[in-house]
């Protein structure tokens, strides 16, 4: 499947318990990073990479973003799906699709940039796969969820306890309609359900690219966005 993706479906549901005590009661796609809100950034990212259309799988103040977005000029089109119950990643995506009209679409965690993503690449990964990774090196000690490579498939997704350098989800996805449509609605995880899953039968790829992996959902990653977006913006 190597043809152009212009829908993107962008996870943000989340309540943000990583920044809790920062902007409480805002959700966390419209915590201002670098002058603006953060979903603001993510949508030219996204325009850049070739998206005309952005579903948000949204949950906690859904109603603030549909404040925010019938209030602001977009670049692309963009929808909400509100869940009325926590679904988890991969139960939101799920839920989502209702509004999703093509057959291959983008997913992006909704606190998360990767500015040097070449979409290209993306595109042109195997088509044998039920879903394309993200994977970002991290070359200095690193911990948590890390993925297991054999060439440019994922074997594994673990949790690392030592330190080195690792290959690392740069959560920005690739899959079919058709494998999204295959799960069971309700609640589940893609990192802890699906991923697995699909990895274990051999049917996840990675494709790698260039650091760095801009996650705005810790306090010291928000700083880090905001110097990065201040300095360079989204070219």
């Amino acid at each position: 499947m190597s043809q152009a993706v212009r829908e993107a479906v962008v996870l943000c549901g989340g309540l943000g318990s990583r920044l809790r005590g920062q902007d409480a009661g805002r959700p966390k796609a419209l915590v201002e990073v670098a002058g603006r809100p953060f979903l603001a950034w993510q949508l030219d990212w996204l325009q850049r990479l070739g998206v005309q259309r952005v579903v948000l799988a949204a949950g906690f103040r859904a109603d603030q973003l549909k404040s925010w977005i019938h209030g602001t000029s977009l670049p692309v089109e963009v929808q909400i799906v509100a869940e009325t119950r926590a679904l988890g990643t991969a139960g939101a995506l799920r839920n989502a699709l209702e509004d999703v009209y093509g057959t291959d679409l983008f997913v992006t965690n909704g606190d998360t940039l990767l500015p040097d993503l070449k979409v290209d690449g993306v595109l042109a990964a195997s088509s044998a796969a039920r879903a394309i990774m993200t994977a970002v090196t991290a070359e200095d000690s690193h911990t948590g969820d890390c993925l297991e490579l054999v060439g440019d498939r994922v074997t594994a997704l673990t949790r690392r306890t030592t330190d080195g350098p690792a290959w690392k989800n740069g959560g920005f996805y690739r899959l079919p309609r058709g494998e999204v449509e295959s799960w069971p609605a309700g609640r589940s995880s893609l990192e802890r359900d699906v991923f697995p899953r699909l990895a274990g039968r051999g049917e996840l790829m990675a494709h790698r690219t260039s650091p760095p992996l801009l996650d705005m959902g810790t306090a010291d990653g928000r700083q880090a966005m905001d110097d990065f977006l201040l300095k360079n913006g989204i070219n």
